[in-house]
C-alpha cells in the first residue's frame, strides 16, 4: 500500500467549485498523484489535484480525470452519482460519452489489470519501461466468452469507442496470474490477448487456450 498523501490542494480545489468529490475517488487520491496510474499505462495523463470539470451534451457532469498520452481519448468520473460512480469514456474528447466502466473503482483495477504484466520494469532505473510479452488470438466471433467464463475466473468489463467503432472489454485471470483480455468490436469480431510473464508461461496458457477453443469448434 503507497503511503497517504496530502489532499489539500484536491479539497480546496472542490470547495472553490462546489464540487462534492465521489468517496472512491477522493481515497484513491490519498495516496496516488496520478504518477502510479501513469506508471501502468502508456505514458497517459492523469490528475487528481485538479481535474477539469466537463458536461456532456446529455448534461451529466464529471471530472476529466484521464488523457491517453496523445489525447485520443478521455474518461470522466460522473459527479452526483453515488460514492463510487461510473466513468465516461469519448474519442478524441467528443461526443458520444459511452460507459466505459459502472464504477470509478472498476476503471482503477481494470488500468492496472491491463498494464501490470504488459510491461517490464527495473527496479534500479525508475525510468525503465518496455513492453512485455503478449500473445493473441483473432477471431471471427464473440463465441469464446462462455467457454472463457467456464474455464477462468472472469474479471472487470469495460467498454470503449474509437471513432465509429463500440468495443467491449473482458478480462479474465490465468492459471498462474496471467492475464486474459478479451476485445470484442462492435459486438463480432474478437482478440484475445495473453499477457504476462515469464515468456514459458505466456505461451503454454497461450497454446491450452488455442486447444481449448478448438476442442469447442470456436476455433
Amino acid at each position: 500500500m503507497r503511503a497517504t498523501r496530502s489532499v489539500a490542494n484536491l479539497s480546496a480545489w472542490a470547495k472553490e467549485r462546489a464540487v462534492a468529490l465521489p468517496a472512491a475517488f477522493l481515497e484513491w487520491a490519498t495516496f496516488d498523484d496520478g504518477s502510479l496510474l501513469t506508471k501502468y499505462s502508456n505514458d497517459d495523463w492523469f490528475w487528481f489535484d485538479s481535474p477539469e470539470v466537463v458536461v456532456t451534451p446529455n448534461g451529466v457532469r464529471g471530472l476529466r480525470f484521464h488523457s491517453e498520452n496523445q489525447n485520443n481519448f478521455d474518461r470522466l468520473i460522473t459527479l452526483d452519482h453515488g460514492d463510487d460512480p461510473s466513468v465516461l469514456f469519448a474519442w478524441l474528447g467528443r461526443p458520444p460519452w459511452v460507459t466505459n466502466a459502472e464504477r470509478f473503482s472498476d476503471a482503477v483495477f481494470s488500468q492496472v489489470f491491463d498494464w501490470q504484466f504488459r510491461l517490464e520494469f527495473k527496479p534500479d532505473d525508475p525510468n525503465y519501461k518496455e513492453i512485455a510479452c503478449t500473445r493473441e488470438i483473432h477471431l471471427k466471433t464473440d463465441g469464446c466468452i462462455p467457454l472463457l467464463r467456464h474455464h477462468y475466473e472472469e474479471s472487470v468489463t469495460t467498454r470503449l469507442i474509437v471513432e465509429d467503432d463500440y468495443y467491449t472489454e473482458y478480462r479474465f485471470l490465468g492459471p498462474q496470474a496471467q492475464r486474459l483480455t478479451v476485445t470484442v468490436a462492435n459486438g463480432r469480431s474478437t482478440t484475445i490477448s495473453v499477457t504476462g510473464r515469464p515468456f514459458e508461461q505466456v505461451n503454454a496458457v497461450y497454446e491450452e487456450l488455442k486447444s481449448k477453443l478448438a476442442g469447442a469448434g470456436v476455433i
